[in-house]
């Protein structure tokens, strides 16, 4: 087997790329995107959060070669498609994760399916077309049923080949940290200055009476609150909330 190793400008630019996660953007930084696009070369570049259980998308994110959208967060954010939904299950580059609960390999149409084989595929055929000839994806688990994924697609000339492979796998885990980044920072705007007091408490362990007795409130008060804050960052559970704000 033949060793891969990239270069000392792709080095660079991987430094370059990491220095940008803390960027302003929607799920992920947009500077971080555009970059990430240069240096695996592809046409678009997306970043989605796929519900497979619900056949929703709560994140949509994408970069192409006019620039990028505006990016959506929300069990709203995709614009859905039956047609797919009709055709994930039986696509076997999406539904892969959700079939064998592998969320760590970075992988591309290509491992699945030859060329006449994609081609004749429901997902070519009804949903993606010519332009999307190639894809590589890398996920992040996100909870039952659900997946962060980084796709890259090229509509035309060679497939992504191990140096592509390579750099979005050695990427992954920042691109983690940025998307667990820019949510917490959107949570933390989210809530009142008593809502994060309360929160940290939370996140200290404390019970909501004990909280209470901390801040001279009484409990009914504290449960009030934490359903805001439920509400507010779209959570079910003190575990969840906390977990929002990385704890």
């Amino acid at each position: 087997m033949s060793r891969l190793s990239i270069g000392e400008e792709d080095v660079r630019r991987v430094r370059g790329l990491l220095e940008l996660c803390d960027e302003d953007g929607v799920a992920l930084p947009w500077p971080f995107l555009h970059r990430l696009k240069d240096l695996i070369g592809c046409d678009v570049i997306c970043f989605n959060g796929l519900d497979s259980r619900a056949e929703q998308h709560y994140v949509m994110q994408h970069v192409d070669s006019v620039g990028h959208d505006a990016g959506r967060i929300g069990v709203s954010a995709g614009l859905e498609d039956p047609a797919f939904w009709a055709a994930f299950a039986s696509s076997a580059p999406c539904s892969y994760p959700d079939h064998t609960g592998d969320v760590t390999s970075v992988t591309k149409i290509s491992d699945f399916y030859s060329v006449r084989e994609w081609h004749a595929t429901p997902m070519y055929v009804d949903c993606l077309g010519p332009d999307v000839e190639h894809e590589m994806m890398a996920c992040l688990p996100d909870g039952a049923g659900r997946t962060l994924r980084l796709i890259c697609f090229r509509g035309s000339g060679p497939d992504f080949g191990e140096r592509e492979r390579f750099l979005l796998g050695l990427l992954r885990p920042h691109i983690a940290d940025a998307y667990r980044g820019a949510v917490r920072r959107r949570a933390e705007g989210q809530l009142t200055g008593r809502q994060r007091e309360i929160l940290e408490l939370v996140r200290a362990g404390m019970t909501n009476r004990q909280v209470a007795r901390r801040l001279d409130l009484s409990e009914n008060t504290v449960r009030s609150h934490l359903n805001n804050i439920f509400a507010r960052l779209d959570v079910g559970s003190r575990t969840a909330a906390v977990s929002r704000l990385g704890g």
